[in-house]
Order: structure tokens, then C-alpha cells, then sequence
């Protein structure tokens, strides 16, 4: 079993940490394209998509709670899906086929939104509207699940809440790791640069906006092999 020492430092750990980066910006840009084309909501940062269910609810608004709780639903089976495709956590691990699994599904997710949202737009109501929200769920849940297997200290991939508190946390201690700093420095930064991906595609392509996220999907997905070679 290798030491904790040796799955941070090892090529393959490193290969792996730029990928989860990859996933966190397709997070990102998935978030700004639910908010900004599918009701205002949240499908990958849950923390959030609770708070605007609470205030549809608070301000009466039935429409908003359908899709905010259409969103949590999604993303709740994706957990549900994700967790049983990559296994339970017994030990910390690069990688794993169970995890390429997972993510190959979560790309296949993400494919068939992209073409909803092709077909239908974001200006599809009822029915059409609840599906694409909750195919954009489901997804993030898959990578959520993904992110969770793996464990890597400071990342979740689809909110930074806790990466902020870490960070910060660790920033307190003269003796934190570097490595995990500039880590979870980077995860932020690849969630706000997703945001504004996902941003300007929708102001500017927008029929064509959600296949950003697939796309980073699919070059994640080439990059595992990479991953598993270097181990």
C-alpha cells in the first residue's frame, strides 16, 4: 500500500491533480450556464442552489422551487449513481478504472445535455426545462462522487467553500505543505475561470454553450491515460 508521501508526490499524483482542475472549471462553467440559461439555479454547488430553494420558498415562487429542487434531486442521484460505480473508500488511491468509468459516464451526461440544450435552448419551459436541470444535476453529482473517492485533501471539484477554508487554514500553519496550497489555489481559480467560460459562451454562443463543459470532460478523460501510465 503506498505511504500518504508517495500518492502526493508520485507523477501519476500530479497528473491526477491537474485533471481534477479540469473538472472543477467544467463545474464552473456548468454553474454559469444553469444560473444564467436554466431559472437560476445552481446544478454543481449545492451549498448555493439550497439557499435560492429556501428563498423560493420563503418569496412563494413555485416555479423557482421545481427547478432548484429538480437540481438537488438530479444531483443527488448522481451521487447515488457515482458512489456505486467508483466503489466505497477504504484507501486512498491515484486512480482507478472505476473511477474512468465514472467520469466516462459523467461525460456521457454532460454529451446528452449539451445536445438538449442544442435542440431545446434554455428557453425551453416545463417539462424540457426540468430535464435539461436535471441532467446538468445529475452530472455534477457523478464528479462530486468521483472527487469524494478520491480525497485529495482541499478539493471537491464543484464548490470551493471548503477549498477557501483550508487554504486559508492552512496559510495560519509555517509548516503546511506547499504543494497543497498551490493546489487548492488553483482549484479556485479554475472554478472562477470556468464561471467566465461558461459566462461569455452563453453571451456569445449560446446554443452551442454547453458543450464547453462536455468538451473539458472528454480532454480530462484522454488525460487519465496519461494518469495510470505514470502510477
Amino acid at each position: 500500500m503506498p505511504t500518504k508521501g508517495a500518492i502526493t508526490d508520485s507523477p501519476g499524483a500530479a497528473r491526477r491533480d491537474r485533471v481534477l482542475l479540469a473538472l472543477t472549471l467544467a463545474a464552473g462553467s456548468v454553474d454559469a450556464l444553469s444560473y444564467l440559461g436554466l431559472g437560476r439555479v445552481f446544478t454543481a454547488n449545492m451549498t448555493g442552489n439550497a439557499v435560492l430553494l429556501g428563498l423560493a420558498i420563503g418569496q412563494t415562487q413555485e416555479l423557482q422551487v421545481a427547478h432548484t429542487t429538480a437540481a438537488i434531486v438530479g444531483f443527488v442521484l448522481g451521487v447515488l449513481v457515482g458512489a456505486r460505480v467508483v466503489g466505497p473508500i477504504r484507501e486512498r488511491v491515484v486512480w482507478s478504472r472505476h473511477i474512468t468509468l465514472a467520469l466516462g459516464l459523467e461525460c456521457g451526461v454532460l454529451f446528452v445535455f449539451a445536445v438538449g440544450w442544442w435542440l431545446a435552448g434554455p428557453s425551453s419551459g416545463g417539462a424540457g426545462l426540468i430535464g435539461l436541470i436535471l441532467l446538468s444535476g445529475l452530472a455534477m453529482g457523478i464528479q462530486s462522487a468521483v472527487a469524494r473517492r478520491l480525497a485529495v485533501p482541499g478539493v471537491s471539484t464543484t464548490y470551493v467553500t471548503g477549498t477557501i477554508t483550508a487554504l486559508v487554514a492552512e496559510l495560519t500553519v509555517a509548516t503546511g505543505a506547499v504543494g497543497d496550497r498551490r493546489r487548492m489555489t488553483a482549484v479556485i481559480g479554475a472554478m472562477i475561470a470556468g464561471a467566465v467560460i461558461g459566462g461569455v459562451a452563453q453571451a456569445y454562443v449560446r446554443p452551442a454553450a454547453a458543450f464547453v463543459p462536455a468538451i473539458v470532460l472528454a480532454a480530462a478523460l484522454v488525460a487519465i491515460g496519461g494518469i495510470r501510465r505514470a502510477r
